[in-house]
């Protein structure tokens, strides 16, 4: 059996645990077609259960518990699994934004046929006036892998952000918050922000002083 792009990221999610973590949370099963929907799907309830990867033995006993296979799906899934955990391995950033393309276009083909079955009447749920939104989300699927913090790979990043020298203003107002007469840039246009009258605020503070 050759093999395909879904395949792949199939095989990858399944044996590269750090490839796994990092776009399992972007990837949806819509994207997969046929019987590899159904075993990316038994993949996710492993991960999701035992958060760890299967081996190739585990991943056969998961299948066949699995109760919504019929007969040709289950042939079919026992006939790609061992292709699923034996293979060279590839570029890790190829494979990343291999797969990041591959979920964008599924994305948009997905959203457009959604969007042929809406302008036809025939979507059960949603109107026109849903098509906007629609595309949109589709248009704006990505891998946004800097959510959050990985303290060892962003160390150096880090150390430089904490230790950013940043020019501050002289602030004549205590509070609790303010524990320092002087606030930067950033924290000004966050606190003028808090409040409708930010204008009239900055200014009567500004100016107190000098009076």
């Amino acid at each position: 059996m050759p093999t395909n792009l879904e395949q792949t990221i199939l095989r990858n999610l399944l044996t590269d645990e750090n490839y796994m973590r990092k776009v399992l949370p972007f990837i949806k099963p819509d994207y997969f077609e046929g019987i590899y929907r159904i075993l990316f799907r038994e993949a996710g309830k492993f991960v999701a259960k035992y958060n760890k990867l299967p081996n190739a033995e585990a991943f056969k006993i998961e299948l066949d518990n699995a109760d919504k296979l019929n007969d040709e799906q289950y042939n079919l899934a026992m006939d790609i699994v061992p292709q699923l955990f034996t293979g060279e391995k590839v570029d890790d950033k190829w494979l990343i934004d291999t797969t990041e393309k591959w979920c964008q276009d599924r994305a948009i083909y997905l959203a457009i046929m959604e969007s042929i079955s809406i302008i036809d009447g025939k979507h059960e749920q949603l109107t026109k006036g849903a098509l906007p939104d629609l595309l949109t989300k589709a248009l704006g699927v990505g891998f946004d892998l800097k959510v959050g913090h990985d303290y060892v790979e962003n160390a150096e990043e880090r150390f430089e952000f904490y230790h950013t020298e940043e020019d501050r203003l002289p602030f004549d107002w205590n509070t609790s918050t303010l524990s320092q007469k002087v606030v930067s840039h950033v924290r000004l246009l966050i606190l003028l922000s808090l409040v409708p009258v930010s204008v009239s605020l900055y200014l009567c503070v500004m100016l107190l002083p000098r009076l």
